[in-house]
């Protein structure tokens, strides 16, 4: 029943330390075996695994946290309460800010629909006088008909290439949230088992709607959000989308996030003593081989030798 009562950030804790105590244990039997093999067999160790294995743990090494670091930590949480006490107004307060929105929004369109109205209205007219009673130059009526026609044919081209180019736009604002909602997935499924009762495996429509995994995805996505918008009010370079996710999952997955990389390094010390392991078998068993065959060839000449 006790194992049941524990939270499911108490079971990963465990874990987390009992892999940090495989960890120690084979920090220890490395000391241990520091200076008792011999040199050869370790320069016997296969160059091309032991680099790998560097090359792996440098990877996972993470950079040291700077003060200016912790100070964009602290505007992006600062910003994000700003946010959320916005989303907490009153309901009054909301009905009210609501009520002048859609004011100024009514307003906007009436505008926007009177302009289009007198634009439809008015057909082109190029301006020319074909009226003997007003004053100036005076032109053929038949002539500014065509002029106003073929004015009037531009026009309606022009306008016409604007709303394809609107429509065209929205198209690609659509198909850029297509995109970014398959690379969310795909960063999602890319960070390991350790996150998976988190946030999820699959794509977002594959979770439970309204459900823990979905909402916790959502956070992060707007701790992207808000995170670029933090560092853009403070004039710095915006991380990249890639920086911005790994960002955002380590602050609101401390857990998992400590699990995960405790597994890697586990996983990549296990790697190296394994290699390291082979090797010096690999270089002793050529010792052993050679000394046999050297060996038999003393034998062979004593015998040469006696005969």
């Amino acid at each position: 029943m006790a194992d049941e009562e524990k939270t499911e950030e108490e079971v990963i804790e465990e874990e987390n330390t009992a892999t940090e105590e495989t960890l120690d244990a084979i920090d220890k039997f490395d000391a241990l075996n520091d200076g008792k093999e011999d040199d050869s067999a370790e320069e016997d160790v296969d160059d091309g695994d032991e680099g790998d294995s560097t090359e792996e743990e440098a990877e996972e090494e993470a950079p040291e946290e700077t003060d200016d670091d912790d100070s964009m930590e602290a505007a992006v949480d600062a910003l994000e309460k700003e946010i959320e006490a916005e989303a907490g107004k009153s309901d009054e307060q909301k009905a009210d800010e609501a009520a002048k929105a859609e004011e100024a929004a009514d307003k906007k369109a009436a505008e926007d629909a009177e302009a289009a109205e007198a634009a439809k209205e008015e057909p082109f007219d190029c301006g020319l006088n074909t009226n003997p009673d007003e004053e100036g130059e005076l032109y053929d009526e038949a002539m500014v008909e065509v002029l106003n026609k073929q004015g009037q044919a531009m026009q309606d081209r022009a306008k016409a290439a604007e709303a394809e180019s609107e429509k065209l736009y929205k198209e690609i604002d659509r198909q850029d949230a297509v995109r970014n909602a398959d690379w969310l997935d795909s960063k999602f499924n890319q960070l390991g088992d350790s996150f998976d009762k988190a946030l999820g495996k699959g794509e977002f429509e594959d979770l439970e709607v309204g459900g823990d995994q979905q909402a916790n995805r959502i956070k992060v996505w707007r701790r992207m959000q808000v995170t670029k918008k933090a560092y853009a009010n403070q004039n710095k370079q915006v991380p990249s989308r890639n920086k911005l996710f790994t960002m955002a999952v380590e602050n609101l997955h401390k857990t998992e996030t400590k699990k995960s990389k405790t597994d890697k390094e586990t996983a990549g010390k296990l790697k190296k003593r394994a290699n390291q392991s082979l090797g010096s078998g690999s270089k002793k068993g050529s010792a052993r081989a050679a000394g046999s065959t050297a060996l038999k060839g003393i034998s062979d000449f004593d015998k040469k030798l006696d005969s």
